[in-house]
């Protein structure tokens, strides 16, 4: 992804939209500074992306300057890959969690018995 510096030399227009494509949430009630951190921390996945599964598609026909379309393809698969990951990540933890139980469970039946 772009770096801050780079980020800033775009106007907010393109931010929005680019921010609108990759999740940020509500990109046009954002100010640039705010809107760029954003993007930044979706980008590294410090932040969930947000898409709204509500309300009217947007009308916007506007389109990206062709080297940051290049980049939201890449953004795209490293979010999705952040979030297999983060999947991946609960379901070990979920197994951990029923063996433990399975455990407990077998424990308390032979001190019943």
């Amino acid at each position: 992804m772009l770096s801050r510096e780079q980020l800033i030399e775009y106007d907010i227009l393109t931010l929005r939209i680019l921010g609108a494509k990759i999740g940020v949430k509500s990109p046009t009630t954002l100010n640039k500074h705010d809107l760029i951190n954003d993007i930044i921390e979706i980008d590294s996945g410090e932040l969930e992306p947000c898409f709204s599964k509500f309300g009217r598609p947007s009308k916007n026909t506007l389109s990206l300057p062709s080297e940051l379309e290049a980049l939201f393809s890449q953004t795209t698969c490293k979010t999705e890959s952040v979030k297999e990951e983060k999947r991946l990540k609960l379901a070990l933890e979920l197994e951990n969690v029923a063996r433990q139980l399975k455990r407990i469970i077998e424990e308390f039946s032979t001190v019943i018995k």
